[in-house]
């Protein structure tokens, strides 16, 4: 019988795993800096100069072995508590599920996983009895079994662990430790660095220096150049693949929870390989396969040189193993699109920085409040560079439904934002466009005929109602106001990027900085003005944020 209750379940943290997991992994880089500075310090002392030298280079050599020994238990040490991590992180979320399915049913999960469906119930109810009691006790098992193959595989390497006790004093150890020590904090980046900070520091540091960090193994963060975070993830992505692949073909005939955790990874790196190997001129700029449906962030033109910047959201089910590569075109799309309208380079931005809800909790916020901070960040880093580097830059924020609420949300809170457009809303958490801290004549709402999402209104209000207080984006059949040429209407919910609809040229022109072509038509859903009803159309575009 299983000892592990769902209550001391629920207690874990899984999170909390994965950060010893990078501790570790951390512990590891640090000790092997130590072996290199005690090598270099051990081929620095002269052979033949006496019993007294030699007997230094041998414990030396004892030290800088012993190093790259703990450090090897550490890289493994690591790798067992994030494998637990994961697992533990999944069995968290099937005993969360059990436990709201049967709480909205009035039934508890007792200690043992089991769920008594109570006095005479009926078959609905004992099915659903069932199916808690399943997912309880499959959480309980996948848990427990983590936990215990965790702890074995750590406590058979506790002999080699206390060899950290035997460095004991020595003439140079002080001074080693602190010259390594400080050797991987300079390759760090500033630690609780802003964007801006992080923009700062790369621009200030020496183009030398820029290369033996990269060749250390820089984090990614925002902040840094769009090549050297796509260099940091592509090499990211390689090591993973091949590390998935390795342990599960290592893996026996019967998976386990850890390898169906692994097989789920593999689909998301594969993902994300696909997305790239389809668009060559595509940047790596997040990845992130440790949890959930896993993290990426890919951009397609030149971030660094483009005046225009588009970054496109995606909303229910938006993940990146099932999503990336279809946001990945319409990214591309959209970047094509308003660089073909002539007001300058475009680049556009497929972002999947948040786990986008299920429909199990598509009806909560929760999820995009948690993508709030993310968001923001990879935002104001646009701003950051190219305020640092002295040019103007556009940015428009793109949320298609679900991704919408995320993108409203965010722009209450964030800065370098010059528009926003909101595609199938089902509301942005306000009921007045005021509420947002992007002006009213840049905030554009466009929605298909038959498009019901739209409708809903579960995030506040309606953000097409005329009291909201936004810019209506046109999504009718009709002409496109530049190229002349017919433009079909988005009937439904996931046509809004679709080549030749209204809603692409639409959002093509407020990215290109030609949104004035679509006020000069009604402020209503209907077809596109024709260029001979808007003279002098594109002088009158509303000011955009000030650079």
């Amino acid at each position: 019988m299983s000892t592990l209750t769902p209550a001391r379940l629920a207690a874990w943290d899984a999170i909390a795993l994965g950060t010893s997991a990078r501790s570790l992994r951390g512990e590891a880089e640090l000790l092997r800096e130590i072996e290199t500075v005690v090598l270099r310090a051990v081929a620095a002392i002269v052979v033949g100069r006496g019993l007294t030298a030699e007997a230094q280079r041998r414990q030396g050599f004892a030290h800088a072995i012993l190093a790259r020994r703990v450090a090897d238990v550490a890289e493994l040490d690591a790798e067992v508590v994030q494998a637990a991590s994961e697992v533990i992180g999944a069995a968290l979320r099937l005993l969360q599920r059990a436990l709201r399915l049967a709480g909205q049913a009035g039934l508890a999960v007792d200690r043992d996983g089991r769920v008594d469906p109570g006095p005479d119930p009926d078959d609905e109810r004992l099915r659903l009895a069932d199916t808690c009691s399943a997912l309880a006790r499959q959480a309980l098992a996948a848990a427990e079994e983590a936990d215990a193959d965790a702890a074995r595989s750590l406590s058979a390497r506790d002999g080699v662990r206390d060899g950290l006790a035997l460095f004991g004093p020595v003439p140079y150890r002080a001074g080693l430790i602190a010259a390594a020590a400080a050797r991987v904090r300079e390759r760090a980046l500033p630690p609780g660095a802003t964007v801006a900070d992080r923009t700062g520091w790369w621009e200030a540091t020496p183009a030398q220096e820029r290369q033996r960090l990269l060749s250390h193994g820089l984090p990614s963060a925002e902040g840094l150049p769009p090549y050297v975070r796509d260099a940091v993830n592509r090499a990211q992505l390689s090591a993973e693949l091949i590390r998935v692949r390795r342990r599960l073909a290592e893996a026996g005939r019967r998976p386990t929870p850890a390898e169906l955790v692994l097989r789920d990874r593999l689909r998301v790196l594969l993902s994300v390989q696909a997305a790239l190997s389809k668009h060559p001129d595509a940047r790596l700029l997040s990845l992130d396969v440790t949890s959930g449906h896993g993290r990426a962030v890919v951009s397609v033109g030149d971030l660094e040189r483009s005046q225009h910047v588009a970054v496109l959201v995606p909303g229910l089910g938006g993940w990146v193993d099932s999503s990336l590569g279809g946001l990945v075109d319409s990214a591309q799309r959209v970047r094509a699109k308003a660089e073909g309208y002539g007001r300058g380079s475009v680049a556009a931005v497929a972002w999947i920085g948040y786990e986008a809800p299920g429909f199990h909790d598509v009806a909560l916020s929760g999820a995009a409040e948690r993508g709030v901070p993310a968001l923001r960040a990879t935002l104001e880093a646009l701003q950051a560079r190219a305020d640092t580097q002295g040019r103007g830059q556009s940015v428009t924020l793109v949320g298609h439904s679900y991704g919408s609420v995320l993108a409203g949300l965010t722009s209450r809170v964030a800065t370098g934002i010059d528009d926003l457009v909101l595609l199938g809303s089902p509301g942005v958490g306000a009921h007045r466009v005021s509420e947002l801290a992007v002006p009213a004549a840049h905030v554009w709402v466009g929605e298909g005929r038959l498009d019901q999402v739209a409708d809903l209104g579960r995030f506040g209000a309606d953000p097409s109602f005329p009291q909201f207080g936004a810019t209506t984006l046109p999504t009718g059949s009709g002409i496109d106001p530049v190229l002349g040429t017919p433009v079909t209407r988005p009937f439904w919910h996931l046509q809004y990027y679709a080549a030749g609809t209204a809603s692409l040229a639409s959002v093509g022109l407020v990215v290109a900085g030609r949104g004035a072509l679509l006020r000069a038509g009604p402020l209503a859903p209907g077809p596109f003005p024709r260029p001979t009803v808007m003279p002098g159309a594109a002088t009158r575009e509303a000011p955009r944020r000030p650079r």
